[in-house]
């Protein structure tokens, strides 16, 4: 990752922070997806092929800390743990995902955030080179509000991939509440991403 992509980072999620910490609730033990201004999502776009956020209030006497990694499935078959990222939280606080798209092979880079005053930035690019990605065709399903459970792994992001079809749709709600479940969904895929997050 370059200084200057660093720079660009940081100063996306400093703001985010910033104005996240102006819109707390009352409501603690919750996870809730955050919105770009306009100025944010242009200065993201800058740096990233997407950014999601997302603000989180917790009970201080019951979490310390918030776990953040993503899972990389063939299909159904999990393959592998691609990043993982533990950091130390306070009452409210952002957990951030986002990626970018390699110029010359469009493999994407991860990077990850979580934390309160101090904050962590984590990249890595996938062993995928196998994949033909120049005609990748790809969808992305978000999670919407959450309540925490102390050790408790839920999912926020699922990025899925084929590399032989254009027809490609995103998972059900009912996978984002219970990926165990109902894992057969990911059979549509080539590959997947899965980003979860675990507070404890």
């Amino acid at each position: 990752m370059s200084v200057s992509y660093r720079r660009v980072l940081i100063l996306i999620i400093f703001s985010i922070v910033w104005l996240g910490g102006c819109n707390q609730e009352s409501n603690q033990n919750t996870l809730t997806p955050i919105e770009l201004s306009d100025r944010e999502e242009t200065i993201s776009n800058a740096a990233l092929d997407n950014l999601y956020g997302y603000e989180y209030i917790v009970d201080e006497e019951k979490f310390s800390s918030a776990n953040l990694w993503v899972e990389t499935y063939e299909g159904a078959d999990f393959q592998k743990e691609e990043t993982f990222l533990r950091g130390k939280i306070e009452e409210d606080g952002l957990v951030l995902f986002g990626y970018k798209k390699s110029f010359d092979t469009n493999i994407p880079s991860f990077v990850l955030s979580t934390g309160g005053a101090s904050l962590t930035t984590y990249d890595q690019q996938p062993e995928t080179e196998q994949y033909d990605w120049s005609n990748a065709a790809q969808t992305m399903t978000s999670n919407g509000h959450m309540d925490i459970t102390p050790g408790e792994e839920q999912v926020i992001v699922v990025i899925g991939y084929t590399f032989e079809s254009n027809s490609i749709s995103g998972v059900s709600s009912e996978f984002l509440e219970d990926m165990d479940s109902n894992l057969d969904e990911a059979e549509q895929y080539d590959l997947m991403h899965v980003v979860k997050v675990l507070f404890e």
